[in-house]
């Protein structure tokens, strides 16, 4: 229903020729679907100034998803849900287990060799 692109790399797929900074925050319809270009939230951390233009970006959210849902026909999904658990896990052969009593302790493992350290300055 709602597209939301954060930050410009991912704006740029939608709106190739906009720059962020005019249509942040904006919705716009492209393939029947909403989307809202909005300036990625790191974009906080780099420029103090964008953190009121982000939250009031984010705050119109709400609203663009609300009206979304109310333009949008009440159709079946394309692929229904069902509620059927995903397969067990593959186990491992029976082989490749050995029984307890043959287990290594981890103390009496063979020691890594550990290749000499390499010295840059000399």
């Amino acid at each position: 229903l709602v597209i939301v692109t954060l930050g410009r790399f991912s704006m740029s797929r939608f709106f190739p020729q906009q720059t962020i900074s005019r249509i942040h925050g904006q919705p716009r319809e492209i393939g029947g679907r909403a989307v809202v270009p909005m300036y990625h939230p790191a974009a906080a951390l780099h420029q103090q100034s964008l953190r009121t233009v982000l939250l009031e970006d984010f705050g119109r959210l709400p609203a663009v998803l609300e009206r979304a849902r109310q333009a949008a026909p009440q159709t079946q999904p394309a692929v229904p849900f069902t509620a059927e658990p995903p397969p067990p896990p593959l186990a491992p052969e029976p082989s490749a287990l050995a029984p307890a009593s043959e287990a290594v302790p981890p103390t009496a493992a063979a020691p890594m060799h550990q290749p000499e350290q390499q010295r840059l300055f000399d």
